[in-house]
């Protein structure tokens, strides 16, 4: 039997032999792309910021960045903030926990309410105090970020996301069989309902 999850803990294959790494993009995707942009940029350390949540179906992949990235020494974490985006209605000290030497901050898009999060985490200001913000997407971007365009915009946020080529069209495709299959059961169950 295999068991397939998305979880970088379980990723030893001598310890974990039956387990299946999956997902759009994984830990080590994200890893290797933020190693490419920061030495692209000269950019010695990072802030990874994370959703304190996690369940048995949610892992975040942030927590899955931060653990790659320290298991083969890709680039140098300065600071991992976990936010219970809850307590952080409440509390603003957060926000000042980002403003460190390190000018680079890593956000990943698994908050319930990321609008809130990125307003409370002053983003804005810290982008106008020339900190880099990066926002890792599990999905694609136009999905991630489409309650929260403004700020993307306001802040210069950079996205990391994947690609999936023509999302659309097939969004619209998979969009018309599943009308088409509902139309079809009702259709269905009315001439079931006149027969009897």
């Amino acid at each position: 039997m295999i068991r397939a999850v998305a979880n970088p803990i379980i990723s030893d294959q001598d310890v974990y032999p039956t387990v299946v790494q999956f997902g759009r993009t994984s830990a080590l995707d994200f890893t290797y792309a933020i190693k490419s942009l920061i030495d692209y940029l000269n950019i010695t350390s990072v802030v990874l910021v994370s959703s304190t949540e996690s369940s048995f179906d949610h892992y975040s992949i942030v927590a899955g960045i931060e653990q790659t990235a320290k298991q083969q020494r890709s680039f140098r974490i300065d600071k991992f903030i976990e936010i219970n985006e809850y307590m952080l209605r409440e509390n603003k000290i957060i926000a000042e926990k980002l403003r460190t030497t390190t000018s680079t901050i890593i956000i990943g898009d698994d908050f319930n309410d990321l609008g809130m999060v990125l307003r409370n985490l002053e983003v804005i200001s810290l982008s106008d105090d020339h900190y880099m913000i990066i926002l890792i997407c599990n999905q694609i971007s136009e999905i991630c970020t489409n309650s929260i365009k403004h700020i993307v915009a306001d802040a210069s946020i950079i996205i990391l996301a994947p690609i999936i080529e023509q999302y659309k069209v097939m969004a619209n495709k998979l969009s018309e069989r599943l009308n088409f299959t509902i139309k079809e059961v009702q259709f269905h169950n009315k001439r079931v309902n006149d027969i009897n």
